[in-house]
């Protein structure tokens, strides 16, 4: 008469566990920076207008850019504005297309 094997248990099981792979951790918010806000990008002097300080226009680029082409849209301007973005002077570049 045959007799059943016994059980599997994980002292005696062939099959190997699971392996479970770390998730790497992202990068560090900015301080002050919330999980569900975008992270703005601090334009670096003498390389950026201070004018446009969520996005990277060249200091001292000639005034031959407009809205139609860049595709950012409702950003924010600040103090002189040389490319016109701001046209009616509410502070709010590139309102329409």
């Amino acid at each position: 008469m045959l007799t059943p094997a016994p059980a599997a248990t994980p002292e005696n099981s062939t099959v190997p566990p699971p392996t479970v792979e770390a998730t790497p951790e992202p990068p560090p918010l900015p301080d002050g920076a919330l999980e569900d806000e975008p992270v703005t990008v601090t334009p670096i002097p003498d390389v950026c207008d201070i004018s446009y300080p969520t996005m990277c226009i060249p200091v001292g680029a000639s005034d031959v850019l407009n809205c139609a082409d860049i595709t950012q849209r409702r950003f924010p301007v600040e103090g002189h504005d040389s490319q016109n973005f701001d046209a009616n002077d509410n502070g709010i570049g590139c309102e329409s297309r």
